[in-house]
């Protein structure tokens, strides 16, 4: 029996919807200028043309997964911190909330690595580095320049994430909160 023209647009849009996904991962793990349309047509088992059907470049990918749902709910979810409360209950706070994503489901554990790593402008890394310069300013967060502690700070959890997506039965020992707080506590 014939397809119906919703059953091929149904199709065309999980087809679609599996590149996404599987590019996701590689994003992720790699970083934006180092996942090549080859990696996607492999991890996604499709063809360049099938590729091309669907996507211009890996930079379209890239920025579709930034306007994603789950990427701006986590984003969301991470910043923004409030200028009128202090500093290192927040970042004790979210460094709780970078914590819950690990052991979740591999889509979203890549998606809360993806809010993590990205660098345009005023991502995460900005924020944290905000958070902790002003944590410094109140006497709360131990001293040093603000944006290499944020670059040690989200470095250790791109490590966790990283490790959890790279594992085939993940099962990492989580350490405490108080353990990774304590590094930036005054």
């Amino acid at each position: 029996m014939p397809r119906t023209p919703i059953q091929y647009q149904l199709m065309k849009d999980e087809r679609r919807l599996s590149i996404l996904e599987s590019a996701l991962p590689l994003f992720a793990i790699h970083g934006k200028d180092s996942v090549s349309i080859d990696m996607i047509c492999k991890r996604a088992q499709c063809s360049h043309g099938l590729f091309y059907h669907y996507f211009k470049n890996s930079e379209q990918i890239y920025n579709e997964l930034l306007k994603a749902e789950n990427f701006v709910l986590i984003k969301n979810n991470f910043v923004p911190f409030k200028d009128d409360e202090n500093a290192f209950p927040q970042l004790v706070e979210v460094s709780k909330k970078i914590l819950s994503y690990i052991s979740g489901d591999k889509i979203v554990v890549s998606f809360a690595l993806l809010v993590i790593s990205d660098t345009s402008k005023n991502c995460f890394v900005d924020e944290i580095t905000k958070l902790i310069s002003r944590g410094q300013k109140e006497g709360t967060v131990t001293g040093g320049i603000p944006s290499e502690i944020a670059s040690v700070y989200i470095l250790f959890f791109k490590g966790l994430f990283l490790t959890y997506l790279n594992e085939k039965h993940p099962s990492i020992r989580m350490p405490s909160i108080d353990n990774i707080v304590q590094i930036f506590e005054r």
